[in-house]
């Protein structure tokens, strides 16, 4: 299958590829190239489609994947000899996507790596280094690439087995217009593409879309088109998001907005939608931003509204009292009561100062009123969001867990996100500790109220239910903005990778983890680690090698497109253990401290070999996990794994190193402190398994241990009823 310009072209992705390859499980085929489909038997060009669509399988197979049968016979049905090359080139370009395929052609210091790093000496090794970064980059070593044992492994194929159709892509947008969290940044391009495409109007006259920031990115399009927006916006804050997006902010609100100039009939449009939800308790949340919006939408103008008054109000006085004024006077004073009777009228709001409130209690000596409190929760807690009593769930969990567990707790730290993106570390000063009688009824409250709440979804009526024990280790998918690949989990989710270590009786025993980009100096980095999160050593461009377990491919700090270059770690599982080392932390930063979201590529992944020198050094048959560094930041650690259990533990977070060195090694404390908290969240954090176990409840289901005699099954097969990979179908029906 050759290319030329034209064809270039037109193979190009969209997110219509990409949403149905990754969440779908299929190839997306456009209704007209189905509709010219003919029989087999009436296709004159039947041998010529039949020996592209046979290269292309047989590509496919090279890249690790097989094509169902239903796939199969979609392609060899196009009539069309012309476009069925087109097709399958675009469809293997999204497979070699998945797995990086350009790394096979990037630029590697030590082209016969591991073995060249092995054998050279330190002085080779750093006479090398020196050069190159002397020369910026565009001096490296040449060497003669010395032919390869041919890759004699077995390794299990990715099945793709779904023709995705239009009608397929609009209910899966309908799917992530339900999500009641933020949506990984492929789903969030696939939104806008589909919005563009006009599917608004796909969207029923009753559907509700209960993600905020979702919701106003919509509203913003169909503001565009001049309609109502009335059916997007519920709350006053609703105008700000959408005030913020449509200028080009931070839809968060968490930093400064400077607001474009709306024209007339946009402005028409905003404070006809603000007027009817308008609240001077909710201007005040964020009163700064708010005097902005007014400017900007010339209330001044619109006096047939109440909008004009309350602008007034909060441009003139310097301290509106609010409802909010009162919970914040009686939390200031410590009055419990007082701030749950306030509270209790915003449910939502009384969820998130549930702790502090208990916490006062305790700090007064006021026990007796801790019942109290907790019953006038218990009274609203139906009518609390289920995601905010997921979340709060899993922070009184946290407390038992680590109430129940003194050792854990002494040198425990609480990890804070920041605007999706960074994790800070916070060291709790003196916290108040509430007693495990209470936790537990705090935990039974909201567990109840998310059963009854579950009871309306009858999701699992009648079913029998069998769920894998793997499940208990992944996280709710909550908080995905950041996230930086197509099969996602939450932070802290533990991985089994036991059976691709032993596939076919193969014990497999290599981890090589890669980098691939084009632009400047990308580093990649492991800190290897013991049982007890000691003794740390990284590997990277200060030290290529240790011991007879891990090894370098070489420093590049700069790499030249269209091919690139690519880094190289490879981990000997069996010598590392042997040398007490346990976790192995994959770490990739910029060096020059450029976001990765201004790469054009820049992606790492990991791969399990059987041996370290056979194949070439990228085999795609072998990549297990591929990632896309996108994010706006200038580091983040991916991932840890354990060597010992064969597991990998979901990181995908970045550190803040402003005003220090840009390395792993000068960060190696502040990391090791991040996953060590985060290698403790499966202990009390709400998994996929405590979640349906919360349905099963709800539906009076009963849970089997033999999945044969299941109608129901959740588990991280992509078989599976529920499968844990799959974030919309969590997120818009089961959270």
């Amino acid at each position: 299958m050759e290319s030329n310009s034209e064809v270039k072209d037109q193979e190009k992705l969209t997110p219509f590829d990409l949403v149905a390859f990754s969440s779908l499980g299929g190839f997306f085929f456009e209704d007209d190239l189905l509709q010219k489909t003919t029989p087999e038997d009436e296709s004159s060009n039947k041998t010529e489609i039949e020996l592209v669509v046979t290269t292309f399988l047989e590509s496919s197979f090279y890249y690790g994947f097989y094509i169902s049968e239903e796939i199969y016979k979609a392609l060899i049905a196009i009539n069309d000899k012309d476009k069925i090359g087109l097709v399958c080139m675009k469809f293997l370009k999204v497979l070699c996507d998945d797995i990086g395929e350009s790394t096979a052609n990037g630029l590697v210091m030590y082209p016969n790596f591991p073995q060249q790093v092995m054998e050279a000496s330190d002085f080779d090794l750093f006479l090398n280094a020196i050069i190159n970064y002397w020369s910026n980059g565009t001096l490296l070593p040449e060497y003669i690439k010395q032919k390869r044992l041919p890759l004699d492994e077995v390794h299990e194929k990715v099945k793709i087995k779904n023709v995705v159709k239009t009608d397929d892509l609009k209910a899966y947008f309908l799917k992530l217009l339900a999500s009641k969290s933020s949506l990984t940044a492929e789903n969030d391009k696939f939104v806008d593409f589909a919005l563009e495409k006009g599917w608004y109007n796909e969207i029923p006259s009753e559907f509700e879309i209960p993600f905020k920031q979702l919701a106003c990115k919509v509203a913003y399009f169909v503001m565009r088109r001049n309609l109502s927006i009335d059916k997007y916006i519920k709350t006053t804050t609703d105008i700000l998001r959408l005030m913020a997006y449509a200028s080009g902010g931070d839809v968060t609100l968490e930093k400064k907005i400077k607001f474009k100039s709306f024209p007339r009939r946009e402005r028409r449009i905003l404070i006809q939608a603000l007027d009817n939800v308008i609240k001077s308790d909710d201007v005040k949340f964020y009163v700064e931003l708010w005097k902005l919006a007014f400017h900007s939408l010339h209330v001044g103008e619109y006096k047939h509204t109440k909008i004009p008054e309350i602008a007034h109000k909060y441009r003139n006085e310097n301290n509106v009292t609010t409802y909010d004024t009162q919970y914040c006077e009686a939390i200031k004073k410590q009055d419990s009561l007082k701030a749950a009777d306030v509270l209790k009228v915003k449910p939502s709001i009384f969820a998130r100062n549930l702790d502090k409130v208990i916490r006062d209690c305790i700090s007064v000596n006021q026990y007796d009123n801790i019942a109290k409190v907790m019953e006038q929760f218990d009274e609203c807690s139906l009518k609390i969001g289920t995601k905010v009593l997921l979340q709060l769930l899993s922070h009184f969990q946290r407390r038992k867990f680590l109430l129940l567990n003194e050792d854990k707790r002494a040198n425990s730290n609480r990890l804070v996100q920041i605007s999706g993106k960074l994790y800070s570390v916070i060291v709790p000063n003196n916290e108040v500790v509430i007693p495990e009688k209470v936790l537990n009824k705090l935990i039974e409250i909201i567990e109840n109220s998310l059963v009854n709440q579950f009871k309306e979804r009858h999701l699992l009526k009648g079913q029998k239910v069998f769920i894998s024990n793997k499940v208990d280790s992944i996280l709710l998918p909550l908080q995905l903005s950041s996230a930086s690949t197509k099969k996602t989990l939450a932070k802290g989710s533990k991985i089994s990778m036991l059976r691709e270590f032993e596939e076919d009786k193969e014990k497999k025993n290599v981890l090589r983890f890669f980098v691939h980009w084009i632009g400047n100096d990308i580093d990649l980095s492991a800190l290897i680690l013991d049982e007890d999160f000691n003794k740390g050593v990284t590997i990277g461009f200060t030290l290529l090698r240790d011991g007879s377990y891990a090894w370098h491919s070489g420093d590049i700090v700069f790499a030249p497109g269209p091919e690139g270059a690519s880094e190289y770690i490879d981990i000997d599982i069996e010598a590392a253990i042997n040398n007490g080392k346990r976790y192995v932390a994959l770490d990739v930063r910029d060096f020059t401290r450029k976001k990765f979201s201004n790469y054009d590529v820049c992606f790492g992944g990991v791969m399990i070999r059987e041996s370290l020198q056979s194949g070439e050094i990228y085999e795609p048959s072998t990549v297990k996990y591929k990632f896309d560094l996108t994010s706006e930041t200038i580091s983040t650690v991916m991932f840890l794994f354990d060597l010992k259990l064969k597991e990998m533990i979901w990181i995908d977070s970045s550190l803040h190193v402003a005003g220090k060195a840009n390395s792993l090694q000068g960060h190696s404390n502040s990391v090791r402190t991040v996953l060590q908290e985060i290698k403790m969240m499966h202990e009390y954090k709400v998994s996929i398994g405590q979640l349906v176990r919360l349905h099963a409840k709800a539906s009076d289901s009963e849970i089997v241990d033999d999945k044969s005699k299941a109608d129901f099954t959740v588990s991280t097969d992509d078989e599976a009823g529920l499968n844990v990979y799959d974030v919309a179908e969590i997120n818009s029906n089961w959270i």
